[in-house]
């Protein structure tokens, strides 16, 4: 639902690629039922309180945020940037945890709860870096009416490539991509068969991330990784 913004039923129409009568008839019944919540001043549609509750009664088998919370915080302190830790649902990227470091400008590219199609962002892109080229490349031209709504155009195979130098360096690094301004890192992870692909990545203003600052980053980054993916399946 376009995260903590909320979203318009002209942008879900867009979104959806639906009539507007038929896309109106669906939220109000979703609406009616608590899963959507529709704010009266401004007529945006955010997820309603059904969600929540829902949400309550789901045990994960991994619960990956809980077991990255210490990495979170010691990558935030040691950094004193923004931490992401996202996590692959589908076509998207869901960001899952935040960690703010002590550095006065924060950038808050990703709310806690918010999904975006892969291909846009750090985190988004190092996401791909598991699959093979061809999957890559099919991903990208199903997100592609997505992805273009997000900051500089791409092609498919400019966000292609950036994949393929991921996956021959290991990590992901974007400039100004979807937000003018910030650089990102990014690494991708897997805590077992049983928790979904996630990846790791920190946001700042470009000149805090310079060459050799993001390298000395990288190699911080997968040695907390390495401290933490050999625990695998946890109960």
């Amino acid at each position: 639902m376009c995260g903590k913004d909320g979203a318009r039923t002209t942008d879900l129409v867009r979104r959806c690629q639906m009539e507007y009568p038929t896309t109106h008839r669906i939220l109000s019944v979703l609406v009616e039922q608590r899963v959507l919540r529709k704010d009266a001043g401004t007529r945006r549609y955010f997820l309603g309180q059904l969600i929540y509750e829902l949400g309550l009664s789901v045990e994960p088998r991994v619960d990956i945020r809980r077991h990255c919370d210490e990495m979170m915080r010691k990558l935030a302190n040691e950094a004193e940037d923004t931490i992401f830790l996202s996590i692959r649902s589908g076509l998207d990227v869901v960001c899952i945890d935040r960690k703010e470091g002590a550095f006065p400008i924060k950038t808050f590219v990703f709310d806690v709860g918010s999904r975006r199609p892969l291909g846009i962002g750090a985190a988004g892109l190092a996401l791909l870096m598991a699959d093979p080229p061809e999957e890559v490349a099919r991903i990208l031209k199903a997100n592609r009416v997505h992805v273009t709504r997000y900051g500089k155009k791409l092609t498919v195979d400019e966000l292609v490539a950036i994949v393929d130098y991921g996956r021959a360096s290991g990590y992901i690094m974007v400039d100004d991509t979807a937000f003018p301004g910030v650089r990102a890192i990014s690494i991708p992870f897997d805590l077992g068969p049983e928790a979904p692909r996630a990846a790791v990545s920190i946001a700042a203003v470009s000149a805090r991330l310079p060459p050799r600052r993001v390298r000395d980053l990288v190699a911080v980054i997968r040695t907390e990784i390495d401290n933490l993916c050999p625990i695998g399946r946890l109960d």
